[in-house]
């Protein structure tokens, strides 16, 4: 993933994941490094602003963008970030496979 904050998290449910190593089993007991990435389905709540997703292991995050939601499908594709184990999460929103917004929603990165 790229280190800058402000480039989009890829559609992974377009292009895949780019993977230099062999996938292995998740096995939470013990970790020692972790990096996730995923693409989510997400809830907006128009009157709070707040888009809502669970996101694997890390569970529900809710967060606000500075912009309104056009309608139409909406997805969080996201990025754990941190050299070992998560210290934050880089998610871009995507609207019709469009990205509008792109951040760091839980932590830092």
């Amino acid at each position: 993933m790229s280190q800058n904050t402000n480039d989009p998290v890829p559609n992974f449910a377009a292009v895949g994941f780019e993977t230099k190593s062999t996938p292995a089993q998740l096995a939470l007991p013990g970790v020692q490094a972790l990096a996730i990435s995923a693409c989510v389905s997400a809830t907006y709540n128009p009157s709070t602003g707040e888009i809502c997703i669970h996101f694997p292991v890390i569970g529900n995050i809710c967060f606000k963008i500075p912009i309104p939601l056009p309608p139409g499908e909406l997805k969080v594709c996201a990025s754990t970030c941190g050299p070992f184990i998560p210290t934050g999460l880089k998610a871009s929103v995507y609207v019709n496979n469009i990205v509008i917004f792109t951040g760091v929603i839980w932590g830092h990165c």
